[in-house]
């Protein structure tokens, strides 16, 4: 159900090509949001069908749960996608990392009016909500010996969830920044690494011992671009590897500025978490109309069989008259024929 809008996404995160125009992406974007939706409202419909059976279902995957817990999902990603269509960051993020020699994020950081940033931000978060409530009933799921949700999807769906809060927080502290509070910006900026499951304290040092837990996130960058490239399993954290790059970049950019600028003080990650506001709905889930078929169709369907189509005319019995012997092999009918003389 999810390769297809995967498959409408590549393009964007490729580096085998060059950049996709503004129009292209919008288009790759809205192929992708459209299907996800469409999946949404199916995994919907089988749970409301799904409702009236009073047999327990003989798998998890079949379940009513989990059809309510896969429309949330994508329904979150569909969500997250409005927001990718106009957030400048991840490609210039993409293209600094594909031409080393590129200084104009140094210079410039990508425009983004005030009111989209706010906007932005309560989107992200209502989709963390839609993948909190699948990550909620999936994983009440698994009792009674009826099997267990893969742990792989479990791991999707909390990855999309904090990649939500994280992007909510980057947004946030964009706003902030433009508004001329740099502090508060590199707070939320910390914060959103925080949500992403990256060890930071509030002045932004990394609790020591991280030389290997470095490494390590290298590496899994790595290879999440090499899985892009082979397409291959790419996109299994859900997009967290390149917040965390985002993130990254621009606390990293931003306290140089602080330091050297303006001087001001960074809140505490904690105070800014518990200040998120709620999420704003994008969509909404459509009625799903199963396709039927015309009336000639099951009218056609439901009359006896064409007078034809009985074969009366084709007696078997003419089949054991003229066959060969059981066993003979072909062109030798003659040998086996009767014979009045025994010798």
């Amino acid at each position: 159900m999810f390769s297809s809008p995967r498959s409408s996404l590549h393009p964007l995160y490729s580096s085998a090509s060059a950049s996709p125009s503004p129009d292209q992406r919008t288009s790759c974007i809205k192929i992708a949001t459209e299907q996800l939706l469409l999946a949404s409202s199916i995994h919907n419909y089988l749970f409301t069908r799904s409702t009236a059976l009073t047999s327990p279902s003989p798998c998890p995957d079949i379940s009513n749960p989990v059809f309510r817990a896969l429309s949330s999902l994508a329904l979150a990603e569909s969500t997250l996608l409005a927001v990718l269509k106009d957030d400048p960051y991840p490609a210039a993020v993409l293209q600094q990392d594909r031409n080393k020699n590129d200084k104009e994020w140094m210079i410039k950081a990508p425009d983004m009016p005030k009111v989209r940033a706010h906007l932005f931000a309560r989107l992200c978060l209502a989709a963390a909500e839609h993948a909190g409530n699948a990550v909620a009933i999936l994983g009440g799921m698994g009792n009674g010996g009826k099997g267990k949700v893969d742990p792989e999807l479990l791991k999707y769906v909390e990855d999309l969830r904090r990649v939500g809060r994280g992007k909510a927080c980057r947004f946030f502290g964009v706003d902030a920044e433009l508004g001329g509070k740099t502090g508060d910006g590199i707070g939320w900026l910390r914060a959103g690494l925080s949500e992403l499951g990256m060890s930071v304290g509030d002045d932004g040092k990394k609790p020591s011992g991280m030389g290997f837990g470095k490494l390590k996130k290298e590496w899994t960058e790595k290879r999440e671009d090499r899985r892009v490239e082979n397409r291959k399993d790419w996109g299994s954290d859900a997009g967290k590897a390149e917040e965390g790059r985002i993130l990254e970049m621009l606390e990293k950019k931003w306290v140089k500025v602080n330091d050297t600028i303006g001087t001001q003080l960074i809140p505490s990650i904690g105070t800014l978490i518990s200040s998120l506001p709620s999420g704003r709905e994008m969509h909404t889930v459509k009625t799903y109309n199963p396709p039927s078929l015309d009336v000639h169709v099951l009218e056609s369907m439901r009359a006896p069989p064409d007078r034809a189509d009985t074969y009366e005319e084709n007696d078997s019995s003419d089949d054991d008259e003229n066959g060969a012997p059981v066993g003979a092999f072909p062109g030798t009918k003659g040998d086996y024929a009767g014979s009045a003389n025994y010798f």
